[in-house]
C-alpha cells in the first residue's frame, strides 16, 4: 500500500494497448480467477523506469504502469499476474477505506437500515420480494432463471431497490 500512496497517478498505464486476443483472454482468466485459478508466480515490480525497461514485463511502481511485452502478446501466466496485482491491491484499498471511515460506513448502514423498515412498514417491499420479482422479470424477457449467475442488487435513498 505504501507504493501506491507515493505515486503521481491515479490510475495505471499500460506500455502498448491489449491485443483483442488479450482482451479477451484476460476477460476469460478473469473469471478463472475467480473461480480458483491463480499464477505460479508474482508480477515482477520496478521501482525505477530504468529497471523497468530491463524487464520485457513488469510493473513500474513509482508511475503505476504495466510495462508490456513488444513483440509478443501476453501470456496466460502473466495475464493472471496482472490480475492477481490487480485484485489484491483492490482489496487492500477497500480494507483501507473500511478501516479509515468504519463510524461512517455503519452510520449510513444504519440509516439505510432504518429506511428499509420503514419503507416495508409503509407497505413497500423487502429486499427478498424484490429479488423475486427482479428473478420473474429477468426470466420473462430473457427466458433464463439466472442460476450460475452473480446476484447484483442495492437499495437505493430514494426507497427503490436496484437488481
Amino acid at each position: 500500500m505504501e507504493q501506491t500512496d507515493h505515486q503521481e497517478v491515479e490510475a495505471d498505464g499500460y506500455s502498448r494497448e491489449y491485443t483483442e486476443g488479450e482482451k479477451q483472454r484476460k476477460g476469460e482468466l478473469y473469471e478463472a480467477y475467480r473461480k480458483g485459478t491463480f499464477p505460479e508466480g508474482e508480477l515482477v515490480q520496478a521501482d525505477t523506469e530504468e529497471e523497468a525497461k530491463q524487464q520485457e514485463f513488469c510493473y513500474l511502481t513509482t508511475n503505476s504502469t504495466f510495462y508490456l511485452p513488444t513483440d509478443r502478446e501476453l501470456t496466460d501466466e502473466e495475464l493472471l499476474q496482472m490480475i492477481d496485482f490487480e485484485e489484491k491491491r483492490n482489496y487492500a484499498l477497500r480494507q483501507r477505506y473500511e478501516e479509515e471511515n468504519a463510524e461512517e460506513i455503519a452510520a449510513k448502514k444504519a440509516k439505510e437500515e432504518e429506511q428499509i423498515a420503514q419503507q416495508v412498514s409503509e407497505g413497500g417491499i423487502t429486499e427478498q420480494e424484490a429479488i423475486e420479482i427482479a428473478t420473474a422479470y429477468f426470466q420473462q424477457i430473457y427466458g433464463l432463471d439466472g442460476s450460475g449467475m452473480e446476484l447484483n442488487h442495492y437499495y437505493q435513498e430514494s426507497g427503490n431497490w436496484r437488481c
